[in-house]
């Protein structure tokens, strides 16, 4: 089923997050919006994840993997928006994947005409759990008590990315900064 016009939210990373929300879930979105447990696709959310563990550190290799999987998402459900993590490094290999990734997401989403936003990673926390530094499985576990049934910390944030993306939006806002 191809979904036009939604957003897509990305936490990027080897094992990148995303989730997907079709314009009726927007449309219908309000704050601390519930879903029944199971019921996530047919309200119009589609989550994952999407790994490059595979290729080891081949740093080119992932990255040629992500921008392939990410022009099919595009192509498949043609997001208006595309929402992403603002990168949190720690070392030189580390930032050169991720704003690698940062960059990729940019460029497929300047390609179609998409919105481009990112945001900073205590605002997504926040809207998880009230709290900027929330630790993993209090994502977890707040993005369960919505009914989303995330299995992983990278869907959890995707989600709570796109939630945050749906309220801004909504407000005729943006997210933290756009990117770019």
């Amino acid at each position: 089923m191809a979904l036009r016009g939604g957003i897509l939210a990305l936490d990027l990373a080897t094992t990148t997050g995303w989730a997907i929300a079709t314009p009726e879930y927007i449309r219908s979105w309000s704050p601390g919006l519930v879903i029944p447990s199971g019921a996530a696709t047919q309200h119009g959310l589609l989550r994952g994840t999407v790994t490059m563990a595979q290729f080891g550190s081949d740093r080119p290799a992932k990255l040629a993997y992500f921008h392939e999987w990410l022009t099919d998402q595009i192509k498949v459900h043609g997001p208006r928006m595309i929402a992403y993590e603002a990168p949190l490094v720690r070392n030189q290999k580390t930032a050169r994947l991720t704003f690698g990734l940062c960059a990729i997401a940019e460029a497929c989403g300047s390609a179609v005409s998409a919105r481009i936003d990112e945001a900073h990673v205590s605002d997504v926390k926040i809207q998880a759990t009230g709290n900027g530094r929330a630790e993993k499985h209090e994502m977890v576990a707040a993005a369960n008590a919505r009914g989303w049934d995330v299995i992983d910390d990278n869907i959890a944030d995707a989600m709570w990315l796109l939630d945050l993306a749906c309220d801004v939006i909504t407000e005729g806002g943006t997210l933290y900064r756009d990117a770019g």
